[in-house]
């Protein structure tokens, strides 16, 4: 038992130009983020709105919802900058759990294993900032797999989350089902939908 993060985030850096144009690294192990216990899992990038640098997102320490951002260009890699949000906090149990940005960068998601819950934020792809953070309850399916549920978790694992390309969809894939969770439907019940099991 017990807590087990990541302590460290590292990088290489590839210069594509050598070996043929099959590339080759430059700059190995190269420290990013050091002596912050942050979580295995939820790390994401969106390119940045200047068409060229990249911004990286990357889920910070247990039982916060602390974002450390990362703004990437082709010389240097800039941050970390920090924002935290109330809610929710995102526990330990980091085996499982997903970052993911809409196609036009506009809208960010976050879950993680056994947490109910979806964080939802806009994207200031200037300014990599997350505005206008929302919060929103996972149902819990009792169409599970009862061969393989014997401790009564049901469908309760979320392993996957992503944006329908038009964005006005998030679809989540747990252990036995996916869902789609509609943003502009203002009744919570009706803005789930079970797609498959």
């Amino acid at each position: 038992g017990g807590d087990v993060p990541f302590d460290r985030l590292q990088y290489n850096v590839v210069d594509m130009n050598l070996n043929n144009g099959l590339g080759k690294v430059v700059v190995k192990n190269k420290m990013l983020l050091q002596g912050v216990a942050v979580h295995k899992t939820m790390m994401q990038a969106c390119r940045h709105s200047n068409g060229v640098d990249w911004w990286l997102l990357k889920q910070g320490e247990y039982d916060t919802n602390r974002i450390y951002r990362f703004l990437v260009k082709a010389d240097t890699i800039e941050g970390p900058r920090v924002q935290d949000f109330a809610e929710p906090k995102f526990p330990s149990l980091d085996l499982s759990g997903q970052y993911a940005f809409s196609k036009d960068g506009t809208k960010f998601a976050a879950i993680q294993g056994q947490l109910h819950k979806i964080f939802i934020a806009d994207f200031d792809r200037c300014t990599g900032e997350l505005v206008n953070p929302k919060v929103v309850n996972i149902p819990i399916d009792s169409t599970t797999s009862p061969a393989l549920d014997n401790i009564g978790n049901l469908d309760s694992i979320n392993a996957g989350i992503s944006f329908s390309p038009n964005g006005q969809f998030i679809y989540l894939s747990k252990w036995w089902n996916i869902y789609q969770y509609e943003f502009n439907q203002l009744d919570s019940i009706l803005a789930w939908y079970r797609l498959q099991h």
